[in-house]
């Protein structure tokens, strides 16, 4: 791969993780290595054949993503709760609510 394209290809990766990221999104579905190959192939730089610097095509591609599931995340929130709530209620019981008075 040429210089040129991998320096593309790189400040896209950068930019599409920080943009999907930021929105929310599943990054999975951003792969543009065999695009860049074939258009390299023909004698074409990776910026020619998407008409986009590596930013805006990021950008572009990112916000047509689909939002990452966002369940596993209020699962995650949900046990934490339940867990500092656990902890809490049996430290009131081992201690009987007495506590020392000021």
């Amino acid at each position: 791969m040429t210089r040129e394209n991998q320096k593309f290809l790189t400040d896209f990766i950068i930019a599409s993780q920080e943009q999907a990221h930021n929105l929310g999104k599943n990054e999975s579905g951003l792969d543009i290595l065999s695009d860049i190959a074939d258009a390299q192939k023909h004698g074409i730089s990776a910026r020619e054949y998407f008409g986009l610097s590596a930013e805006e095509l990021a950008w572009q591609m990112v916000r047509e993503l689909p939002n990452a599931n966002p369940l596993p995340l209020i699962l995650g929130e949900a046990l934490a709760n339940f867990v500092i709530f656990l902890i809490a209620g049996a430290l009131i019981s081992a201690f009987g609510g007495n506590w020392p008075s000021f």
